[in-house]
């Protein structure tokens, strides 16, 4: 069965978002406040950009519990941001473009997945 447009438009998103974290990171670890540790902020940033990658894996696959698990993400990224414990104003001005640019396209990814045509093609068993 093939994936609906927007599911397509949706993976499409995920995988533009993916890229863009790549100079977000390098961004926030060079203009990071002396107080933080870049050692430990590499660490964090690798194994969270592997455990994205992998998510973006299994939402290629049509895993409808990794679809899950991806918005239970963005709904936190999104509750962090607006609660203030997200440190946007340590980032570099061009970072902070790039982390409010990929939070509108999280938010347009998991409304995309979770459209009535989306909910049938990730309720299929795909083999994941």
């Amino acid at each position: 069965m093939s994936a609906p447009k927007n599911v397509k438009l949706g993976l499409m998103l995920f995988l533009a978002n993916f890229l863009i974290g790549i100079p977000s990171i390098f961004l926030q670890i060079n203009y990071a406040p002396p107080e933080l540790n870049r050692t430990v902020m590499s660490i964090g940033s690798v194994i969270l950009f592997l455990m994205l990658g992998f998510i973006g894996y299994k939402l290629f696959r049509g895993s409808n519990l990794f679809r899950k698990i991806n918005a239970l993400l963005v709904i936190g990224g999104v509750v962090l941001t607006i609660t203030g414990v997200t440190a946007v104003k340590h980032y570099h001005p061009a970072g902070v473009y790039l982390y409010w640019l990929g939070q509108v396209i999280s938010i347009s990814i998991v409304i995309l997945f979770f459209t009535p045509s989306a909910n049938i093609w990730f309720e299929v068993d795909h083999n994941v």
